[in-house]
């Protein structure tokens, strides 16, 4: 049962990505937490699998999964956002994963506010942060398109062997990606010192699923540093992801703890922190903050969605915000620099191209004491 079944790959987020091996016994331990009354599905069903197989999530989730449980396996070989739309036209499936920038789109689509989408029985997201204001507005589409169930959330890696949390219709909390699958459980440490970090504490979330990964292919040291035994013999996933468990074992992400940069004065400064406060704002719809190099050192810069319903200019908007995070944050945390933009750019996961964003450093608007700057490079 512990025989190694298949390799994929990791999503390459932090650095190239690798091959992992899961075995057999951890897909089917992923497999039988969806043979539940909490899941509503019949035999027949049909599945939309447009997430790739090479990771672990569009193999074992969305294809192996519904499979086991006879339902019909929809292979859509291409990832982005149009496509996502036009296979929920075509096909009209019953259940589908998609990252939380394809339901955007779908949400602020106007072709798919004129369907009937009461066939979907499990619209599901994971692999990318989602806000509550997003989770309202994409909930909000979804039932006035005459969907009886609500967003369902994940939260999975490849080297844990695809999901490890979920929500169900009648148990979910709106901010959380669920509480732990059958046979997994999560817990928050302190990266520094490996402390067990209590309820409501935040830290880096670690896992200890049976599903994980027997080894990164013919990598014995990054096997080694993937894990972390503690005093009693528990092997634990270290996802690198920064987040907190509460009293009813949900979990909560923040971001990831490579999420930072280093400002002038050498304060480290979570990016995810940043977001936080720009997402106070009822107008911002997402938003990206990176760390770029100026002048020797790292400075922040957001990149901003603005909602549909936006009446403000855009001068408004931007003074609003940076009032916020002067407020909310220290002096090296707040942004130097905003961009709006209508969209963020995928990689081929479906996950956000943080490095791409990056290297967008024009046309953006800068706040000063004498007003405000247009078409800034940096």
């Amino acid at each position: 049962n512990d025989m190694p079944l298949v390799m994929v790959n990791s999503s390459g987020t932090t650095n190239r990505p690798k091959g992992i091996v899961l075995t057999n016994k951890g897909i089917n331990s992923t497999i039988i937490h969806y043979d539940s009354p909490n899941f509503s599905y019949k035999r027949g069903d049909k599945f939309l699998q447009i997430i790739p197989c090479f990771a672990s999530t569009g193999l074992v989730l969305s294809l192996l999964m519904p499979l086991y449980f006879g339902i019909i396996v929809i292979l859509e070989p291409l990832h982005n956002q149009k496509i996502f739309v036009k296979d929920i036209k075509q096909y009209k499936p019953n259940m589908l994963i998609g990252a939380t920038s394809l339901w955007h789109y779908a949400a602020r689509n106007p072709e798919l506010k004129k369907i009937d989408l009461s066939f979907i029985t499990l619209p599901i997201t994971g692999g990318e942060y989602i806000s509550a204001d997003s989770e309202k507005e994409i909930n909000e589409f979804l039932q006035n398109a005459g969907c009886k169930v609500k967003l369902l959330k994940g939260y999975g890696m490849c080297e844990l062997g695809s999901t490890v949390t979920t929500d169900t219709p009648l148990h979910r909390k709106n901010g959380s990606v669920g509480y732990p699958i059958r046979g997994v459980n999560i817990s928050t440490f302190d990266i520094l010192t490996n402390k067990k970090m209590m309820y409501g504490e935040r830290g880096e979330i670690r896992v200890d699923s049976p599903a994980r990964m027997k080894e990164y292919y013919k990598n014995p040291q990054a096997t080694k540093e993937f894990f972390y035994t503690d005093e009693n013999g528990i092997m634990w996933g270290r996802t690198g992801d920064i987040g907190y468990v509460d009293e009813d074992g949900f979990l909560f992400v923040l971001g990831r703890a490579s999420d930072t940069f280093t400002s002038k004065s050498g304060e480290k400064i979570y990016c995810f922190d940043i977001e936080a406060a720009i997402r106070e704002n009822k107008n911002v719809a997402d938003c990206e903050v990176v760390g770029i190099p100026s002048n020797g050192h790292d400075i922040p810069v957001a990149h901003i969605i603005v909602r549909d319903k936006f009446k403000l200019s855009e001068d408004e908007l931007i003074a609003t915000i940076h009032s916020n995070c002067q407020q909310k944050l220290s002096m090296q945390a707040v942004p130097c620099g905003y961009k709006i933009r209508k969209n963020f750019p995928v990689k081929d996961s479906g996950k956000r191209d943080i490095e791409l964003i990056k290297q967008d450093r024009t046309d953006f608007i800068v706040p000063t004491c004498n007003g405000i700057l247009h078409g800034i490079s940096f």
